[in-house]
């Protein structure tokens, strides 16, 4: 799982963060590759308890992104990725 910035680059996402062992990274990924992108529910699935999208790949293990804005930053990312998606799509 991943934490950092997430931000919407033309024709894909770019993702600031840091990795489990801390180094920080960016990842671009192109929106054909997300599958989905949900709010996770489970403490489990969260990160550091904190409010967590995850975003599902077609190639890779899926990424989970932490916001210190809340939920209602969260649920506004999981639509924009959705409708973004969809567009990529048709």
């Amino acid at each position: 799982m991943y934490a950092g910035r997430f931000e919407f680059t033309e024709g894909g996402v770019r993702i600031h963060g840091s990795a489990p062992e801390r180094q920080a990274r960016v990842y671009d990924i192109p929106l054909a590759e997300i599958r989905g992108a949900a709010i996770a529910r489970e403490r489990a699935d969260r990160l550091r308890g904190l409010a967590t999208m995850i975003l599902g790949l077609d190639r890779s293990a899926p990424f989970a992104i932490a916001t210190l804005d809340g939920p209602g930053r969260l649920a506004e990312l999981v639509s924009a990725v959705a409708v973004r998606t969809s567009k990529e799509a048709a």
